[in-house]
């Protein structure tokens, strides 16, 4: 099963739209969409969207690096700042005098410097920097095996060292001066698939590994491996964890506290039982000193106590006096999160989080040590806003708050998250600050009338389908780590009615489920996307009706159901002229996506129909679907890991029942090199248009097809577009009209546009 959870992560934004206009190139007489916001004027208007998290905190001395990722209401951000004096005062951060557009994969401390790793065309581009504040490209850049995981980056031997892993194969990535990197293969490690690595941490002088050895009759041993000469020879140091775990034991987590490593993991008593939770197990080694080579095993009940879930850990920081560790038990909305710390030589004890109101939400994401106490990264929610806060505890328990200034986008035009259209009339769904309205054009120009929506807090909507039969919008009510599907529908000249839950797999009792798409059809209302089942092990496609709105069930054809290494999704709804329903989507084969499309004649019957997959491409699914008169076009996005993405626009003339590969869009370097696309229909034709290029700079592109056969390139320019990156975050073609949202500009000055051009030719 290929699934990657992380807060956020499940969220659509909300996007930017204001009122421009200005001729330039091709658009002769643009002109510039207007929408009523009278009325708009409540605390929840005057509330910034902003859904933010700690990516990284990390410590050395008092210097501090802190990054958060997220997205405001001008869509994705990234901040990074430092301290100079423990979280004091924080400094932005500037890469080669820019804000930053990826999300780190690591900061380094060595040699009296930072070395920050940051993902660039499916490589890690080198920035170092004396102070922390201004990082200059290094000049080369590391490739990572592909599907490799991070197993530590660090400073040994007077090297930048970055240690992954791929199944049992570990790699050992050196750099003396963060430019040029030698990849190692390690001599003196198992290298066989019994033999599995967790984590990895490194002194001044060593480089050790913990992890696992599973043996015969299902015997598992903690094994640990060290290295003095920065990772290319090594020698077994594991120690006899069999009268502290005689049953069972291994490593999940090692840090360096600066006198020793300070090992993390599971391990069974002699009077556990079958299916017992695990206890914790706490090990420590020193290299040199009195203890040099000595071993110090022992259970550890402080922290897993062997009766409830065992507790995973995400976060660590060590001193030579104090340690702090973030731990996560269970998952999704049940899921308990804890902050302990130690003395060095004491048990763990659970540090409570400062108190906060009532309706606001405080979860740990990262810890880090200074001189003064241990800092401690949260993730605040209020009001249904997310941001970064920091605190520091120090020796006597009290938590002080050392949080940077952070100030989101705060437009005073509405975000629009999609345009829709029905009848005649052209929607668009969207908000100021965190108040939602509806608004309604009928000549797709001016959108005077509108309707404000009463959401709660946490509550958002994120997409919007309109049909003679309905309209119907999806988005969710959601804290940091669990969200609930929300639904609001309503039948032609009705009133909405609303529905909150998890729609696809309550029998199942499964909170882990995502709507993608919704239709309104003579049948009632469909939505559909993805869940997954209860022990998390396989995705399946979802897909739920409803008459009214209010009450939803799930339609479970089998070839919606999902297997382990065969996970199913779907992505987008559409109905044909014909009256065939059409779902596109993926199905997992061989732990590699395929694209497929389900067609139904009822809306509870549905037949997969594979497409081609992309050539040179591991990995595709339909993501749009558009529907003409005589030609159906699906857009299909392609990927593979370590090597880039593209998209193809594939034609079915038979209702969905076969289709041909067409016309490919170029391929693009790593997966963020796409912005969001948009497969829209233009009368009897097609359009596609969207962003691409680096993460610091996506220019829009469009191309035209008046029967979906052949799609040809357009020059799609602008004056508001500017120079700088931009995003095109809802488009649709109305009244022979291109309508186009979004804003351009850097992260930190994105200057907002609305235009309605005529379709090139």
């Amino acid at each position: 099963m290929k699934t990657t959870q992380r807060p956020f992560a499940v969220l659509a934004v909300l996007l930017l739209l204001t009122a421009t206009g200005c001729t330039d190139g091709l658009f002769k007489d643009p002109s510039r969409l207007e929408f009523n916001t009278s009325g708009m004027d409540s605390d929840a208007a005057k509330t910034p969207f902003l859904r933010m998290g700690t990516d990284v905190l990390k410590s050395d001395g008092t210097n501090v690096m802190l990054a958060a990722g997220g997205r405001d209401a001008g869509g994705a951000r990234r901040l990074v700042w430092n301290s100079s004096d423990a979280g004091r005062t924080w400094v932005p951060a500037l890469f080669d005098g820019k804000e930053l557009n990826s999300r780190p994969y690591a900061f380094i401390r060595g040699n009296g410097q930072w070395l920050a790793l940051i993902p660039e065309d499916n490589r890690l581009r080198g920035y170092s920097s004396k102070d922390g504040r201004a990082f200059s490209k290094t000049g080369g850049a590391l490739e990572l095996p592909q599907g490799s995981t991070k197993l530590g980056a660090l400073w040994t031997r007077n090297a930048w060292t970055v240690v992954t892993a791929k199944k049992s194969r570990i790699t050992i990535h050196r750099s003396g001066d963060g430019s040029g990197w030698t990849s190692i293969t390690p001599k003196g490690l198992p290298g066989t698939e019994d033999t599995s690595i967790y984590a990895a941490a490194a002194s001044a002088s060593t480089l050790v590994l913990g992890g696992q050895t599973d043996g015969p009759g299902g015997k598992i041993r903690a094994r640990a491996f060290a290295s003095g000469d920065g990772g290319t020879t090594w020698r077994d140091i594991s120690p006899d964890a069999s009268k502290a775990a005689p049953r069972n034991s291994g490593f999940r987590s090692v840090s360096w506290d600066g006198k020793a490593f300070r090992f993390l993991g599971f391990g069974w008593p002699e009077d556990s039982w079958p299916g017992q939770t695990a206890r914790g197990l706490d090990a420590s080694w020193a290299p040199g000193g009195a203890s040099k080579g000595k071993w110090n095993v022992a259970l550890d009940t402080s922290w897993a106590d062997g009766e409830d879930d065992f507790p995973w850990v995400f976060g660590r920081s060590a001193a030579p006096n104090r340690q702090g560790m973030l731990t996560v038990a269970g998952n999704g909305g049940g899921a308990e999160y804890k902050f302990l710390q130690r003395a060095t030589a004491g048990g763990w004890k659970e540090t409570a989080l400062p108190k906060i109101g009532r309706e606001q939400f405080l979860y740990p994401e990262d810890t880090a040590q200074v001189p003064e106490g241990t800092l401690l990264a949260t993730s605040f929610g209020d009001d249904g806003t997310f941001r970064p806060r920091i605190y520091l505890f120090s020796g006597n328990g009290t938590a002080q708050e050392r949080s940077p200034q952070l100030q989101p986008l705060a437009p005073g035009a509405p975000v629009v998250s999609r345009f829709v259209s029905a009848e005649g009339k052209t929607f668009a769904l969207g908000s100021i600050g965190r108040q939602t309205a509806l608004w309604e054009s009928t000549d797709g120009k001016d959108f005077s009338r509108h309707t404000v929506l009463t959401l709660g807090a946490t509550q958002m909507f994120t997409s919007m389908s309109s049909t003679p039969h309905g309209d119907i919008m999806s988005g969710m009510e959601d804290a940091w780590n669990n969200s609930d599907t929300l639904i609001w529908s309503r039948k032609p000249g009705g009133v909405w009615s609303g529905y909150s839950g998890d729609i696809f797999s309550a029998e199942a009792g499964v909170d882990h489920a995502a709507v993608e798409s919704t239709l309104s059809t003579v049948h009632g209302f469909l939505v559909a996307g993805s869940y997954a089942d209860e022990d998390g092990s396989s995705t399946s496609a979802g897909l739920a009706m409803s008459k009214d709105g209010r009450s939803w069930k799930r339609i479970d054809a089998p070839s919606f159901a999902g297997k382990e290494d065969n996970d199913r999704a779907i992505h987008v709804l559409m109905e044909t002229p014909g009256k065939t329903f059409l779902a596109g989507g993926f199905m997992e084969k061989d732990i590699k996506n395929a694209p497929v499309v389900w067609r139904s004649a009822d809306a509870k019957s549905w037949t997969p129909v594979a497409l081609a997959k992309v050539k040179g491409f591991t990995d595709s699914k339909v993501l749009g679907l558009a529907v003409g008169r005589t030609m159906t076009v699906a857009l299909v996005y392609a990927e593979q890991e370590g090597k880039g993405s593209r998209y193809v626009l594939y034609g079915s003339t038979d209702q969905g029942k076969t289709w041909t590969s067409g016309t490919a869009l170029p391929e693009a370097l790593g997966r963020e090199a796409y912005g969001p696309v948009h497969l829209l229909q233009n009368g009897d034709g097609f359009a596609v248009t969207g962003t691409m290029g680096t993460p610091q700079e996506q220019k829009p592109f469009l191309y035209t097809s008046p029967d979906g056969k052949e799609f040809q390139a357009k020059e799609l320019k602008h004056g508001a577009f500017g120079n700088g990156s931009v995003a095109i975050n809802a488009a649709i073609v109305q009244h022979g009209k291109l309508l186009l949202s979004g804003f351009a500009g850097e992260p930190d000055s994105r200057e907002q546009f609305a235009l309605t051009v005529n379709v090139p030719r």
